[in-house]
């Protein structure tokens, strides 16, 4: 069996094909939720999206923060090493990028919600417990999203 950090781009753009066919209704109904409808019609509570924006920053530390751990820590394969060093570095910059755009120098101050703690709990998980490509794997979305 092949390493999932062997797959070609082909065989990575046949699954999210499949993903993204077989998902269409999925999509259809988290683009009417509440959340994005309020976005769409400019009727979102500014302190609500403020919460959101907060919350995404946090999550986009945690990911960069367990990203550079990785790139630390994977050596081989050659790809996956690679790959998720890549990874850190356009994480590193688009989080350094949003901090100054926010005129923020950390997040120290900003505790998580529930949701956002589980998420980087389970990418922590994942990353601790699995095998390193379980941590790609887990951070991958598809190309069309």
């Amino acid at each position: 069996m092949a390493s999932a950090a062997s797959f070609t781009a082909k065989q990575m753009d046949d699954v999210c094909e499949y993903f993204w066919n077989n998902s269409l209704d999925l999509a259809e109904e988290i683009l009417n939720l509440g959340f994005l409808t309020k976005i769409k019609s400019y009727s979102m509570k500014a302190e609500r999206f403020l919460k959101f924006t907060l919350q995404d920053m946090l999550y986009l530390d945690g990911v960069t923060a367990m990203l550079k751990e990785m790139s630390e820590k994977v050596t081989q394969p050659e790809d996956l090493k690679v790959f998720i060093e890549g990874r850190h570095s356009s994480y590193k910059t688009f989080r350094d990028s949003c901090l100054q755009n926010l005129l923020m120098k950390d997040l120290n101050s900003i505790e998580p919600t529930p949701a956002t703690q589980k998420y980087l709990d389970t990418y922590r998980e994942v990353m601790t417990e699995s095998d390193p490509v379980y941590f790609v794997v887990a951070l991958l979305s598809c190309p069309r999203v």
